[in-house]
């Protein structure tokens, strides 16, 4: 899974992207250009570390994905958009887009837009998102109404092609994400090599002041995935050991430091889950999308499993921790037997049965 990071000039992309991918020697670079810089980060998951130390797991295996700091893609302002089309390339094959929106003050760092106004910011990067999506409609549709002498099957795929482009362009002119527009999976199919960014799902990251933790989401908001994190206080935990970065985060009103919590709402904003296999061996944690069927979930743990499936035995997180393990669930209605298009939820723990 990819994740970009995206937003307004000094809005505090770079520092969040520390802080998520826990890159302690990266400094924030200010140089003009658009460029995305690149690191793995740990989904670190309070409960895998509660199923671990139940069945005491000699290790804990973390979902990893790959997070992405995408510089100078979006100017604000009006600003010229002279972005790279590597950088677009790199932005339009992510999973998720998260938009990171000022909302502190700092004086030696004044706001590209003269004042600090995350309504008004996330209205300019959807804008942003929305131009940049029109500029390949609009080519497209150039080329398909151009003049042609293909064989008729793909003069029509191409008119079929044409009437889809046609609605998502009355979309995006209207100021609406391509997302707003009713496809179907053969549209979407139609579509696929297009990656527009504003098909992508989405997750907001109000950037807040330290001293503005624990303070509800501001109204517009409400209702659209959104964390409020500290990214430059987040960053300079970095710096401490696991005990003193836990020890700190609860003094400041959060039983894990909010960049944890950050990506475990991103996975959920981009329709992923996780699942987990527990044994004295290795407590992991695997990477699904919602709902994605045992059968499938059963192939991120090795092929031959998938393969061999015969059924899955499935409980929740929540009631193997009371239970206190699989001793105890032994034997017990907790523990269920699904079979291979059982869609798994998020918490899921499986065992499977499977023939060699």
């Amino acid at each position: 899974m990819d994740i970009g990071i995206i937003g307004l000039p000094l809005s505090g992309k770079t520092a969040l992207w520390r802080a998520l991918t826990a890159a302690k020697d990266v400094a924030a670079s200010f140089a003009p250009g658009a460029r995305v810089e690149s690191l793995p980060a740990r989904v670190l998951d309070e409960r895998l570390e509660v199923l671990g130390k139940i069945e005491a797991s000699a290790k804990l295996s973390y979902v990893q994905v790959n997070v992405h700091d995408v510089t100078g893609m979006i100017t604000g302002g009006g600003g010229a958009r002279e972005v790279s089309a590597e950088v677009l390339g790199k932005a339009r094959a992510f999973d998720l887009l998260v938009i990171v929106l000022r909302a502190f003050e700092n004086d030696a760092a004044p706001h590209p837009l003269g004042s600090v106004d995350p309504a008004r910011d996330l209205a300019e990067v959807e804008s942003e998102l929305i131009l940049a999506d029109l500029e390949i409609v609009e080519r497209r549709i150039e080329r398909l109404t151009a003049p042609t002498t293909r064989p008729k099957k793909e003069k029509e795929a191409d008119d079929l092609e044409l009437a889809i482009q046609q609605r998502v362009k009355v979309a995006l002119e209207a100021g609406k994400p391509a997302r707003s527009v009713e496809l179907t999976a053969d549209d979407l199919f139609r579509l696929r090599s297009f990656q527009y960014l504003t098909t992508k799902p989405v997750m907001v990251a109000l950037n807040i002041a330290e001293n503005d933790i624990g303070k509800p989401l501001p109204e517009f908001l409400k209702g659209r995935p959104a964390i409020a994190v500290a990214a430059k206080t987040e960053a300079e935990l970095l710096e401490l050991d696991e005990a003193e970065r836990a020890e700190m985060a609860a003094g400041m009103g959060l039983g894990r430091p909010a960049a944890d919590l950050a990506m475990r709402a991103a996975l959920d904003a981009a329709g992923m889950a996780q699942f987990f296999t527990i044994g004295p061996t290795d407590a992991h944690a695997w990477l699904i999308k919602k709902n994605e069927s045992a059968v499938s979930a059963a192939c991120k743990i090795h092929k031959d499993i998938g393969r061999g499936f015969i059924r899955a035995e499935i409980v929740g997180c929540e009631e193997f921790v009371k239970a206190g393990g699989y001793k105890k669930l032994k034997g017990t209605s907790l523990i269920r037997e699904e079979g291979k298009d059982y869609p798994m939820k998020d918490g899921d723990l499986m065992n499977v049965r499977f023939s060699a």
